[in-house]
């Protein structure tokens, strides 16, 4: 792992150090959230980077920091032709 080392101004390590997670964790959660916006990485990537342990943990956090899950009307009629596939014909 890579370590940088940033220096912040007093009044934005204040704003972003918070009681439930420790500043460097805050700051590291900011860049993958930012990378995943700009498609630099991906969530299952995010979520190896951050250490979550299951989807909803990393949905919540993508939702968290406004990153909206990219499906389309294309991915909708792909799903809908699969579930058609394995529905069992009568």
């Amino acid at each position: 792992m890579v370590q940088v080392i940033v220096n912040l101004p007093d009044n934005l390590a204040a704003t972003l150090n918070g009681v439930s997670r420790p500043l460097a964790h805050r700051v590291l959660e900011d860049v993958a959230a930012e990378a995943v916006r700009s498609g630099r990485i991906n969530r299952a990537e995010a979520s190896r980077i951050l250490g979550h342990t299951s989807w909803h943990e990393t949905e919540a956090f993508l939702t968290e920091h406004r990153i909206p899950l990219a499906y389309d009307k294309d991915d909708l009629a792909h799903d809908l032709a699969v579930m058609d596939e394995l529905s069992p014909r009568a």
